[in-house]
């Protein structure tokens, strides 16, 4: 029986690692994404160290285009994905009546809008 595929978008140091490290634990291919290249390679060496079968794919959640050319390549390289966890916020502070409606309108996108687009890729 072939490894379901898990695909972890923001998968930083914090709670995306250790949400691919369990789905890693319980024999699942795992796909970090994130935005930096020198991370994710940290990652993979991490994980890889303890015997898991981890992938990495460079995409920026605040730019749909990349996150398309991600989920393609994933689908191409390892098939259909089995769970898809999106951890992608941009976590910071600030009263609502004190943003610009350019920060809302990021904040959307990065909280809301893209994760819309990555359920449509996998879907």
């Amino acid at each position: 029986m072939s490894k379901k595929l898990a695909v972890i978008v923001g998968a930083g140091k914090g709670m995306g690692y250790h949400i691919a490290e369990k789905f890693a634990q319980e024999n699942f291919k795992v796909v970090l994404i994130a935005r930096r290249q020198t991370a994710l390679d940290e990652y993979v060496a991490e994980f890889t160290a303890k015997g898991y079968e981890v992938y990495s794919k460079v995409a920026d959640v605040s730019d749909t285009p990349s996150l398309s050319t991600a989920f393609e390549q994933i689908q191409a390289d390892l098939g259909t994905v089995d769970v898809l966890v999106y951890n992608a916020a941009l976590m910071q502070d600030g009263k609502l009546t004190e943003m610009s409606s350019n920060d809302l309108m990021e904040r959307y996108q990065i909280d809301v809008a893209s994760a819309l687009h990555c359920v449509h890729q996998v879907l």
